[in-house]
């Protein structure tokens, strides 16, 4: 059944009118000629499929299960529709892509911040308390503590204080590193450092860190306040990589025994690239030197084709 929706004299002085499917969820448009016994249709593919009650009813369905699924968490809206046509064989014969993507945008909009473009935006946005419900997840809370280091530039400590607190309480081995070809996509976010503890014989993240620098003072300004959230009185060996500025950061911070590089730490990739870029041989060669002795001290073997 149609309705009508509007109605215009054209130049020919013949009556055009506008009609809409009144079924609601159909989206189905068509015109009538005064004097042409016959609609003719504008978007024929909805008029041959306008859906029964009980399609539209389904249509609802699913709609409002992607809307709650929305606000549950963060979903691509790609996986969020693979979902959708797994708990729904249906939905993809009933529900058009393009509408429905514009749909889940405005209702993730309801919930979601805007994709943070800096570190400052960032922060701004987990110290919101409009957002605050983002971080909960199966009855635990990420907690986000902004740090600033002593240059004045800013980084942010994510973790689950509760996870933390009852699994590493007699934490004695710590596994800290960095990366930057996996970190958030922040202007001025040049690594995430994530610090490792050991549980039943696994090495479980305990605190991830997206840093706006690489220097020691932004290194001892994060595990500064690591400590003041948690103290690692029973840790005995930390680990971590050649980087010097995160190593000097973490024996000035922490309380251990000893401190070493990784085994498996490509020394032989690291120390060519240096060769190629800094034209610097000779002195890499000695700082290797160097590093090998302590390697030595503490057992730990390992071969490299520039001591040879």
């Amino acid at each position: 059944m149609f309705q009508t929706i509007s109605t215009r004299v054209n130049f020919y002085i013949r009556v055009l009118r506008y009609y809409k499917c009144a079924t609601n969820g159909c989206n189905a448009t068509a015109q009538m000629v005064e004097g042409i016994d016959k609609l003719v249709p504008i978007k024929p593919h909805h008029i041959t499929s306008c859906p029964s009650q009980k399609k539209e009813d389904t249509i609802i369905e699913i709609e409002e299960w992607l809307k709650e699924k929305l606000t549950d968490r963060y979903w691509k809206f790609n996986d969020l529709w693979k979902e959708a046509n797994k708990k729904y064989p249906e939905a993809e014969c009933f529900i058009n892509v393009i509408p429905i993507t514009s749909k889940l945008k405005k209702w993730r909009s309801t919930k979601f911040p805007v994709k943070a473009k800096d570190m400052a935006q960032f922060i701004n946005q987990i110290n919101n308390e409009e957002y605050n419900l983002i971080l909960n997840y199966e009855e635990h809370k990420v907690s986000a503590i902004p740090v600033e280091d002593t240059d004045k530039f800013k980084h942010v400590l994510l973790y689950d204080s509760e996870f933390v607190q009852q699994n590493f309480e007699n934490c004695t081995h710590l596994f800290i590193d960095a990366t930057f070809k996996s970190r958030p996509s922040l202007s001025d976010c040049l690594q995430l450092l994530i610090v490792m503890g050991v549980l039943s014989g696994h090495a479980v993240p305990l605190f991830y860190v997206p840093m706006s620098r690489k220097t020691k003072a932004a290194y001892e300004s994060v595990f500064n306040q690591i400590l003041r959230v948690h103290d690692f009185k029973n840790v005995k060996i930390i680990m971590s990589d050649f980087e010097w500025p995160l190593r000097n950061a973490i024996k000035s911070c922490f309380s251990i025994g000893t401190a070493v590089g990784l085994e498996d730490y490509d020394v032989d990739k690291e120390i060519s690239t240096s060769e190629e870029a800094l034209r610097v041989e000779k002195r890499q060669r000695n700082a290797l030197k160097r590093a090998k002795k302590r390697l030595d001290e503490h057992g730990i073997q390992y071969s490299c084709s520039k001591l040879t």
